[in-house]
C-alpha cells in the first residue's frame, strides 16, 4: 500500500512552519525590498557628480576672513534664452507632477514622439517604477547649452525601505539630471531607458 505524498507544509524546515509564519513574513516584504533597492540604484545611478559651472575669483569678493571668494559668475539671459528656460521648467515641472501622482498616462505623453513610437505605456510605467517612493520634487536648475536642447537639475526626495534600519522607512535626497530637446516647436524629454 502507498503512503500518501507529506503536504508541501509538511516538507517545510520546522522554523517555518512556526505560528509567526517566518517564510510568509519574508516573502510579504522581499518584494517591497527589491523595489526599494530597484528605486534607490537608480536614483543613486541618475545622480550627476558635480554641476558644469566651475568657481572662479572675482576681483574685489572676498569671504568673511578677508580671503579672495570663489564666485561662480552668472551671465544675465536674453528674453529669447529666458523664454526657451521657462517654456522647458513649465514642461518638466508638469512631468513631474504626474509622475507625484502616478498618472504614468499624462507623464508618457512627455516623451519624444520617436521613443513613445517604439515604446509603449506599460514600459514607460516598468522605466519609471522609482517614481513611487517619491515624496517630493524640486526644479534646481534649467540651462540650454544650445538652442534645441536644455538640461534640468532636479532634487528627488524618497522615503525607502532600508535593509540597514532593518526594513524600516528612510528618507532619502538625491540630484539627477533631464535632458529636454525641441522638436517641432515643442520641448520632449528624452527618455534614456
Amino acid at each position: 500500500m502507498r503512503q500518501p505524498a507529506p503536504s508541501r507544509r509538511a516538507m517545510l524546515p520546522v522554523f517555518f512552519n512556526q505560528r509567526d509564519n517566518t517564510l510568509m513574513y519574508l516573502m510579504k516584504h522581499l518584494r517591497n525590498t527589491a523595489m526599494a533597492l530597484g528605486a534607490a540604484s537608480c536614483l543613486v545611478a541618475c545622480a550627476a557628480t558635480s554641476d558644469p559651472e566651475t568657481p572662479t575669483v572675482v576681483p574685489g569678493a572676498v569671504d568673511l576672513s578677508g580671503k579672495p571668494k570663489e564666485v561662480v559668475e552668472v551671465k544675465p539671459l536674453s528674453a529669447e534664452e529666458q523664454a526657451r528656460v521657462d517654456a522647458v521648467r513649465a514642461r518638466s515641472q508638469a512631468r513631474l507632477n504626474a509622475l507625484l501622482k502616478r498618472d504614468y498616462a499624462e507623464a508618457y505623453k512627455f516623451s519624444t514622439p520617436a521613443w513613445r513610437a517604439l515604446n509603449d505605456l506599460d514600459r514607460f510605467k516598468g522605466s519609471n517604477e522609482g517614481a513611487r517612493t517619491w515624496q517630493a520634487v524640486d526644479i534646481r536648475r534649467v540651462s540650454c547649452p544650445e538652442p534645441d536642447q536644455c538640461e534640468v537639475r532636479i532634487r528627488v526626495d524618497a522615503r525607502l525601505f532600508t535593509a540597514a534600519a532593518g526594513l524600516k522607512r528612510t528618507n532619502v535626497s538625491t540630484h539627477y539630471s533631464e535632458v529636454w530637446i525641441q522638436q517641432d516647436k515643442e520641448w520632449w524629454y528624452v527618455q534614456n531607458r
